[in-house]
């Protein structure tokens, strides 16, 4: 997806004062997984050995309970403006 259609469709949606958030922190997180997160996994991994896998899944449990909180936190909220 270009940055145009995803500026575009970011404005539909968020609109307002959170446009700017919203764009700004996408790029943050992904930077977040892929610079030093292979670092830190690598690092589980070679402590941990094959034990390292049951701590990924309830981390990756975890981000996925605070997604759904959020998400429902902020539903029917509409634009901040």
């Amino acid at each position: 997806m270009s940055t145009e259609t995803a500026g575009g469709q970011n404005s539909a949606v968020v609109g307002g004062r959170l446009e700017g958030c919203y764009i700004g922190g996408f790029p943050f997180m992904v930077g977040l997984g892929t610079a030093p997160g292979p670092v830190a996994g690598g690092r589980l991994f070679l402590r941990l050995g094959q034990a390292a896998w049951p701590v990924v899944r309830a981390g990756a449990v975890l981000a996925g309970v605070a997604a759904v909180v959020a998400v429902r936190a902020h539903r029917g909220k509409g634009r901040l403006r």
